[in-house]
């Protein structure tokens, strides 16, 4: 699998490029609506630099691991705020299959939004539909860096040495203190997970 790394003031300075493509659009929101977990990042980013105080999330679930997608999304926790007669603009991280980023838009549609936008940093070819904005289009697994330990784990990856050396063969800039305690935190969970009667390790 190919990975595109994003460190943290890459995913800042493409949440700017984002905020850059709206307002230069011409398109001004009243409610952002982030989807969770990490469209809400860039969302708040996006929402800092429009000035846009209402911020609502939505959850939906669709990965079961990397590389690995469940049949369909599923809401889990559905927009609370009231668009009815708002301009809506939907903030995505990336935009895989684009069952998510329908899923939502049509969510807030029926709940009477008077225009709806879309935004996502990352989008994917194959997504069965593109957001009004986007900065980068690939094909590759886009790496996060809220999801290390998500990645760690799904590897099998449980020391030092052998996470230094898919951080460097992904060629990924993260200062090694970082990748230690990322490390050493997810060993004393998988301890605490043995040690706990009829438990399981995942």
């Amino acid at each position: 699998m190919e990975f595109l790394p994003v460190t943290w003031d890459g995913i800042h300075k493409l949440s700017l490029m984002l905020a850059r493509k709206v307002i230069e659009s011409g398109y001004i929101p009243d409610i952002i609506v982030g989807i969770l977990r990490g469209g809400y990042i860039v969302a708040r980013i996006v929402a800092d630099i429009l000035n846009i105080e209402e911020l609502g999330v939505v959850e939906v679930k669709f990965y079961k691991s990397i590389g690995e997608r469940a049949e369909r999304p599923v809401i889990t926790q559905p927009l609370i705020l009231d668009v009815r007669d708002r301009s809506v603009l939907i903030v995505d991280d990336v935009v895989d299959s684009g069952r998510t980023l329908e899923i939502v838009s049509q969510q807030v549609r029926l709940r009477g939004a008077k225009n709806v936008k879309s935004a996502a940093l990352f989008v994917k070819p194959r997504s069965i539909i593109n957001p009004d904005y986007y900065i980068i289009k690939t094909t590759k697994w886009v790496l996060f860096p809220w999801e290390l330990g998500e990645l760690f784990r799904e590897l099998n990856i449980d020391n030092l040495e052998n996470a230094l050396e898919l951080i460097k063969k992904i060629n990924y800039s993260i200062d090694k203190d970082i990748i230690k305690s990322i490390i050493e935190l997810l060993n004393v969970i998988k301890r605490q997970e043995i040690n706990v009667p009829g438990s399981k390790v995942r």
